[in-house]
């Protein structure tokens, strides 16, 4: 069922998971605890793996979320706040981003329009 969602026959060709190597960029993965379409113990396994292989890669999970609840218009934006903040903070560390997060004043603008 999932190869044919996916419109493959083997979705392990389009797994992260299975895609693991030496020399791929820092990873910061935001998984829903409660996600039943991805399990966050795939997530676990991912992070797991790529940190065993010399990677950075980070977690982040959020209690009872399912899969999606960080995008735009879900949970009055509290979990987009959230997860782009730490979007933000991890770019900071890698000196790709500097200052504070502005993330909520561009929600509180949107608001604004409508």
């Amino acid at each position: 069922q999932l190869a044919e969602r996916l419109g493959v026959d083997d979705p392990t060709t389009m797994s992260p998971y299975h895609h693991i190597r030496k020399g791929l960029p820092p990873t910061l993965v935001l998984h829903g605890k409660g996600d039943t379409t991805v399990p966050y113990s795939t997530a676990e396994a991912y992070v797991k793996q790529a940190t065993k292989t010399g990677l950075r890669a980070e977690l982040n999970g959020y209690d009872d979320m399912p899969h999606g609840f960080f995008n735009l218009g879900r949970y009055d934006n509290k979990m987009f706040l959230a997860t782009v903040t730490r979007m933000h903070e991890f770019l900071g560390s890698l000196g790709y981003v500097k200052g504070k997060p502005t993330v909520e004043k561009h929600l509180k603008r949107l608001a604004g329009r409508k």
